[in-house]
C-alpha cells in the first residue's frame, strides 16, 4: 500500500502558460505544499553492497530504480510496481546475476518503447552509455557506446530521452550545466553517441520570480525530460544546513530564444523534516500519465544508516505527455529452425502495400517439414509471398532429415541410430537408396567406422601381410593396430573381410574408449573368455540396451542395424 512520506516543504513558482505537450499551469503561483503531497511508493532494498540510490526511469507500468556500492564497481536495478509498490531485483540475462558490471555510477536512466520492446538507457560513469532489453525480470545487453563531442569522449552528468521516432533516440544531456542533443538508431551499427551542444543553463544562481537566487556550490544531479521541458535537480552542498533540500528547476525549451537559459519556468522547492541527515533527489522522470516520480538518497540522521526510496509528488501533474513509445513500421520476420535457411532472415522493412517473397533453403539431407504464417501453418512449399502487405507478417519454417534409404521406414526400432551415424558421418549405405540394416558387417568395416569417429587421422603402414596399402581400409587398420585398437589373431593377419562378431565389435569399441576395467562381470550374455570383460563393459555402459535382435549370443555375426545401435548409444552415452 502507498502511505503519505514525512513532512515536506515544496515552493512552487510557474510563470508561463504553454500550449504544447505537457503544458505548464495558466499562471504564476507561489504555494506551499503539505505531507500529503509526496507518496511513498516503495523502499529500496541493498543487495550485492550496492545502497545508494542514482538513476531512475518510468515506465507504463514499471519503475526502474538503480543503486551502487561505495566504490562504482557493480550496480542493482530494482524494478517497482507503480500501483503495488511491489520490488523486484532485476537480473543479467546473460549471468542471472543481480547487479551489473557495465553500469559503474549509473548516473541517469530512462526507458523507451520501440515495437512493444522496452529499453532501458543507463547513463554510466566516465561517458558511457548501457542500453538493455528489458525482458520481464531479466536485461539483455542491447549496446554500449561512447558519449562523445566532436573526436573528444565526455562524461555528462545525466541523460535523458527526448523523444523517440521508429528505431531512433534523440536524448537530451546534461555536461556541467550544458545541454547537448544527441540521437542513436538501436538499429545502427555503431558504438558512439555524439554530442551536440543546445543550451547553457545557469542553474546556481537562477532569476525566480525577478529575483536572483544562490545556490553555487549545490549539486547537479539527474534529468527528466518531458517533451520540450526538461526538469533539472540540484541537491544540498553537504553542510548540514542544506543537505535535506532539493530543488527542481524547470525549463521550456519550446521559448528559448537565446543559447543562454537563465530563467526557469517552473520550481519545486523541497525540504525534508524528518530527514535530517541527508535528502537527496538523485533522479526524476515524468510516468506516460502525467505524474512526476523520483528516487531519493536518504538517511534520517546523520551517518545513519541508507535508506533509499522511490516516491510520487502527487500536488502537480502534466497534461498531455507523449509516450516514449515507437514503431519501426511494417515488417516481416522471417525464422529458419536447424537444417536449412531462409532468405531473407531476420526482420525487414517493407512499406504499406508492398509484396515480399521469402525462399526457403533445405541445407543437403534435409526437406522442409512446416511452413507457419502469422501463426497458422500453410503448405510447406519453397517459397512464400506476401502480398499487399498492410500489417507486419511472420514466417518460421522448420526442416526435417530426408532419409534417403528405402530400406528403412521411419518406425523401425533402429531408425534413429541409422540416422544418428549416418548424419555423424560414421557409416554410408551400401548404395545411394540402400542401407542393408541386416547386412553382416566385416572386421574391416568396423575398424573404418572407428577411424571416422576418431577424425580419419594418418598412420603409418599396417604391420598385418594381408592388409596391402591402398586398400580403402588400410589406413584405418593401419591407425587402429598403431593404437592397440585391433591385434589380429596372431598369426601376423588382420583378416580384414572376415565377419564381424557381436562380441569383436564391443571389444574393438572397449579398447577405442581406452579399456576401463571391469569389476562386475553379467551373465545375461553368452560370449568368449576373452571377451568376457568387453562384453561386461558394454552391458554395464547401456550398450546393448534397446535393440530389437535378441542380443544374448554375443557370438554371432553383428548385422549392420545393431552395429548403427551400438555406436549411436556409446557416442551418445560418452558425449553426456
Amino acid at each position: 500500500m502507498k502511505k503519505p512520506f514525512l513532512r515536506f516543504l515544496a515552493l512552487f513558482l510557474c510563470v508561463v502558460s504553454l500550449s504544447a505537450a505537457a503544458a505548464f499551469p495558466s499562471s504564476a503561483a507561489l504555494k506551499q505544499y503539505n505531507d500529503s503531497d509526496l507518496t511513498e511508493i516503495a523502499k529500496l532494498p541493498e543487495s550485492s553492497g550496492c545502497y545508494s540510490s542514482q538513476g531512475m526511469a518510468v515506465g507504463e507500468k514499471y519503475i526502474y530504480a538503480a543503486q551502487v556500492g561505495g566504490d562504482n564497481s557493480i550496480a542493482t536495478i530494482t524494478r517497482v510496481d507503480r500501483e503495488s509498490g511491489k520490488t523486484v531485483k532485476m537480473r543479467d540475462a546473460a549471468t542471472g546475476r543481480g547487479y551489473f558490471e557495465c553500469l559503474g555510477h549509473a548516473n541517469d536512466m530512462d526507458v523507451v518503447t520501440v515495437d512493444e520492446v522496452e529499453y532501458l538507457t543507463v547513463l554510466t560513469y566516465g561517458g558511457g552509455v548501457v542500453i538493455f532489453e528489458v525482458q520481464d525480470t531479466k536485461l539483455k545487453l542491447h549496446g554500449e557506446y561512447t558519449t562523445k563531442r566532436g573526436s573528444n569522449t565526455v562524461s555528462p552528468g545525466s541523460l535523458s530521452v527526448k523523444s523517440v521516432e521508429g528505431s531512433v533516440i534523440t536524448f537530451l544531456c546534461r555536461q556541467g550545466y550544458d545541454l547537448h542533443y544527441a540521437t542513436l538508431d538501436l538499429d545502427a551499427d555503431t558504438d558512439e553517441i555524439k554530442l551536440v551542444p543546445k543550451y547553457s543553463l545557469n542553474p546556481t544562481t537562477p532569476v525566480i520570480d525577478g529575483k536572483t537566487y544562490n545556490f553555487s556550490g549545490w549539486l547537479g544531479q539527474g534529468i527528466g525530460v518531458v517533451g520540450d521541458i526538461v526538469l533539472v535537480i540540484i541537491t544540498g552542498n553537504h553542510v548540514v544546513e542544506t543537505i535535506n533540500h532539493s530543488i527542481i528547476l524547470g525549463y521550456d525549451l519550446s521559448r528559448a530564444t537565446s543559447y543562454r537559459l537563465t530563467t526557469p519556468d517552473l520550481v519545486f522547492y523541497i525540504v525534508s523534516d524528518n530527514y535530517y541527515g541527508l535528502f537527496e533527489i538523485e533522479d526524476c522522470d515524468v510516468a506516460p500519465d502525467g505524474k512526476i516520480y523520483f528516487n531519493t538518497n536518504g538517511r534520517r540522521y546523520i551517518n545513519g544508516s541508507s535508506d533509499d526510496g522511490v516516491y510520487s509528488f502527487d500536488a502537480y501533474t502534466f497534461k498531455d505527455v507523449k509516450p516514449l513509445v515507437s514503431s519501426r513500421g511494417l515488417s516481416v520476420t522471417a525464422e529458419a529452425g536447424a537444417g536449412g535457411k531462409i532468405t531473407p532472415a531476420g526482420l525487414t522493412r517493407v512499406e504499406e502495400g508492398s509484396e515480399m517473397t521469402c525462399t526457403v533453403l533445405p541445407d543437403p539431407g534435409y526437406c522442409i517439414d512446416t511452413v507457419t504464417v502469422n501463426g497458422k501453418q500453410v503448405e510447406a512449399a519453397g517459397t512464400y509471398t506476401f502480398s499487399d502487405i498492410r500489417e507486419s507478417q511472420t514466417i518460421k519454417v522448420t526442416f526435417k532429415w530426408a532419409n534417403p534409404f528405402a530400406d528403412v521406414a521411419e518406425d523401425d526400432w533402429f531408425y534413429d541410430d541409422m540416422k544418428h551415424v549416418y548424419q555423424e558421418g560414421i557409416m554410408r549405405g551400401t548404395g545411394d537408396t540402400v542401407f542393408s540394416p541386416d547386412m553382416t558387417l566385416t572386421r574391416a568395416q568396423m575398424v573404418t567406422m572407428l577411424w571416422r569417429m576418431a577424425g580419419e587421422p594418418s598412420s603409418r603402414v599396417a604391420s598385418f601381410s594381408d592388409v596391402p596399402a591402398g586398400q580403402w581400409y588400410s589406413k584405418a587398420v593401419a591407425w587402429a593396430s598403431s593404437k592397440k585398437i585391433v591385434e589380429g589373431y596372431g598369426d601376423g593377419k588382420f583378416y580384414p573381410d572376415d565377419a564381424l562378431t557381436r562380441e569383436q565389435a564391443v571389444a574393438i569399441l572397449h579398447r577405442y574408449a581406452g579399456s576401463a576395467e571391469v569389476s562386475v562381470h553379467t551373465a545375461m550374455y553368452l560370449s568368449s573368455d576373452w571377451a568376457r570383460d568387453s562384453v561386461s563393459w558394454a552391458a554395464d555402459k547401456g550398450l546393448l540396451e534397446d535393440i530389437d535382435t535378441n542380443m544374448v549370443d554375443m557370438t554371432r555375426a553383428a548385422n549392420r542395424a545393431e552395429v548403427a545401435a551400438i555406436l549411436t548409444r556409446f557416442c551418445l552415452k560418452m558425449d553426456s
